[in-house]
């Protein structure tokens, strides 16, 4: 997971608008919870890339993509899905 600092240097680096920096922030900071339907499968990942764990709701496909991610020293960051009572809507 990337310091602030290295994160802003990062978006400064690839010349990342106002706009979308306030974005990755709101992301990185929002509180995580995965929304379960009937029979789905509820897990957590320990990620040593974020030093904490992202919570999964299938084995089939996030747990494989995670794996991969986790793996990819091109990737920076991960998160799971927001909390639906954090998720902002772009026209509100």
């Amino acid at each position: 997971m990337l310091t602030e600092l290295e994160l802003l240097q990062f978006c400064e680096e690839f010349k990342f608008s106002k706009k979308t920096v306030a974005e990755i922030r709101r992301i990185r900071s929002q509180e995580r919870g995965g929304r379960s339907a009937r029979g789905n499968f509820i897990g957590r990942y320990p990620s040593h890339k974020m030093a904490f764990s992202i919570q999964l709701e299938s084995r089939r496909l996030e747990l494989p993509c995670i794996n991969q991610i986790e793996r990819d020293n091109k990737v920076l960051e991960l998160y799971d899905q927001p909390s639906t009572q954090t998720t902002s809507h772009p026209h509100t």
